[in-house]
């Protein structure tokens, strides 16, 4: 904006200052028409009446009010939610005035300004609440990054090894950096416990129902829980890599077999067990349990399977986690859901919230309490029946057994070319 206009509106804000607010017309609505559209400029949405309403309460106090602050003054506010049941508004008290705002536009990235409150008026109920724009510059950042990773995709699939370049790579990595910033201010998670986005536990609950009863202690239970929350509190950019799609049951790209992806899950299983056995301290066994459990779950979450009995049984389909796929419900949900009353989108998909009376849940707490009973006899240690070696073999005999119950393709399963006629 040029100075010229920044001195119009600031002399519009003296003529305010003299005594122009109750003009009726164009004389005393031009200033605030003028600020209506520095804000519009600046990305907001503001109400039809809201910018005279904020230059009327802020000049009324004596305070001289430069239009190029208020976005700055805005996101370093101080930020409520309210709590009152039925109302999604927030409110940001700017020079002292409260704003009332809410997230809005055609993708929901945009702050609708509703209107003010006076001065010194005692807040309805409220909690502190984050500023938007955290949520905003993290949005913005995962579309760079989704567009960096599609392009290297397309690259490797076209097997152009001079279009992924290392500056490609290298400024992927920045990005990725920027996200795990974000992400850790934010607590970002999937499905795993999030109070700050009022996310119920989820991969937490289905280990304590799996330990119940079984010889294991509240220090293990929690080594459970951190080594099953690791796996969805990676930074978010490790989401969309193929490398980490065996660590959640899922296929590591979009064309790839189910057999592949099924026998790329177990032999991840097959790692995790053997970190297990070879940890120094038994919080850190239990913590790689806790990642084992987590894959194992993840198989039987219709966003990341589909089983047959109600999601109890066999594997016939196995999701895939990234932009080129297709959409939800076909493939696991990659982008996150607005949901009403709900500044940050949740980033998960619905399937796989957890309730422990549905199939799907039920048989993952089954396979979970196995998978347990089985590792509490491994680190127990050989007993005189065994030598080494017939211990080892035996081992290696349980988790086959295991896996050949629970982690299996159903012989009616769905091909990925059903859904792909492209794929080979």
């Amino acid at each position: 904006m040029s100075n010229t206009f920044t001195e119009q509106l600031l002399n519009g804000y003296s003529e305010l200052e003299q005594g122009q607010l109750e003009l009726r017309g164009q004389a005393g609505r031009n200033p605030a028409n003028r600020f209506a559209t520095y804000l519009k400029h600046e990305g907001f949405l503001p109400g039809v009446h809201f910018p005279q309403q904020f230059l009327k309460r802020v000049l009324s106090a004596g305070v001289r009010f430069d239009p190029h602050t208020f976005k700055s003054e805005f996101y370093k506010a101080k930020h409520y939610r309210q709590t009152r049941s039925g109302y999604n508004t927030r409110i940001a008290v700017v020079r002292g005035v409260p704003i009332i705002y809410r997230p809005g536009g055609e993708n929901g990235n945009r702050i609708v300004l509703v209107t003010t409150l006076k001065q010194g008026v005692k807040l309805p109920p409220v909690e502190p609440a984050l500023p938007p724009r955290q949520r905003e510059m993290e949005t913005n950042l995962e579309a760079e990054l989704e567009q960096l990773l599609e392009k290297i995709d397309a690259a490797i699939e076209s097997d152009d090894s001079e279009q992924v370049s290392y500056d490609r790579y290298i400024e992927a990595e920045y990005l990725q950096r920027k996200l795990q910033n974000k992400s850790q201010q934010e607590a970002e998670a999937f499905v795993v416990e999030n109070r700050l986005l009022k996310i119920p536990p989820g991969h937490e609950t289905l280990n304590s129902h799996a330990a119940r009863g079984l010889p294991i202690s509240k220090t293990e239970l929690d080594a459970m829980n951190r080594g099953v929350r690791r796996v969805d509190t990676e930074k978010l950019s490790n989401h969309f890599k193929p490398t980490q799609q065996r660590r959640h049951a899922l296929r590591r790209y979009k064309c790839q077999k189910l057999e592949e992806a099924l026998a790329e899950t177990r032999q991840q299983l097959i790692v995790l067990h053997g970190k297990v056995l070879s940890a120094t301290k038994r919080s850190n066994a239990f913590e790689w349990i806790g990642e084992a459990l987590h894959l194992i779950q993840d198989s039987y979450s219709p966003a990341h399977t589909a089983r047959e009995r109600s999601g109890a049984g066999a594997i016939i389909f196995i999701r895939y986690y990234g932009i080129k796929g297709l959409p939800y419900p076909q493939e696991h949900r990659v982008f996150p859901m607005r949901q009403p009353g709900r500044l940050i989108p949740l980033p998960v998909d619905p399937r796989d919230y957890v309730n422990v009376s549905n199939p799907p849940e039920k048989a993952a707490i089954a396979a979970s309490r196995d998978f347990l009973k089985m590792m509490l006899l491994h680190l127990k240690g050989r007993s005189h029946r065994y030598t080494a070696a017939q211990w080892n073999t035996k081992q290696r005999s349980d988790l086959i057994k295991f896996m050949n119950k629970y982690l299996i393709l159903s012989p009616r399963h769905t091909p990925t070319k059903t859904l792909y006629p492209k794929c080979p």
